[in-house]
């Protein structure tokens, strides 16, 4: 089914990070339309944004250290990094902006924006997987290839390897 959707742009961060957002914030209050519960549950967004921001920067130093450049397609990384949160989850900066749009979702008490996050993360999951990962296999090959089998794209759940699941059965 997702083959037949369209490869989307790549996600520009000023653009799906805060154009968008604040452009359904703002609509969302001229309409006075519903909002999310107050209360306690709200202040749930706080540790989300506290998590989203410093995994955020987290990626963007080791980038940085590590792959001597950064996210951005003019001046993108040299040597494919596979260190800090690159060892759990190949797109660590995915699940900050994920992370951070859910957390200013519920602090900000927003329907729209809390409905965007799942949008947001089918626009980047498809970009990645059309675009940047074949992108990335092409420029550091088999070395991608095999941190790609080891590392997952998305969240690092544990994992049973083939090997073990194949003695299992035995």
């Amino acid at each position: 089914m997702l083959e037949r959707i369209p490869t989307p742009p790549r996600p520009a961060p000023r653009l799906s990070l805060l154009t968008i957002p604040m452009s359904l914030l703002s609509f969302e209050r001229r309409q006075r339309l519903p909002r999310l519960p107050g209360g306690r549950s709200r202040w749930l967004g706080v540790p989300l944004l506290a998590a989203g921001f410093s995994l955020f920067l987290w990626s963007m130093r080791t980038l940085r250290r590590e792959g001597e450049g950064t996210p951005h397609p003019a001046d993108p990384p040299r040597r494919l990094v596979i260190a800090g949160p690159y060892r759990f989850t190949r797109n660590p900066m995915a699940i900050a902006a994920l992370l951070n749009a859910a957390g200013a979702a519920l602090l900000l008490r927003s329907v729209l924006l809390l409905l965007y996050v799942p949008a947001l993360a089918l626009w980047t999951h498809l970009y990645l997987v059309r675009e940047e990962e074949p992108q990335l296999e092409q420029r550091f090959g088999e070395q991608y290839e095999e941190y790609s089998r080891r590392v997952p794209r998305w969240l690092p759940l544990p994992r049973v390897r083939r090997e073990q699941r194949e003695e299992a059965q035995v």
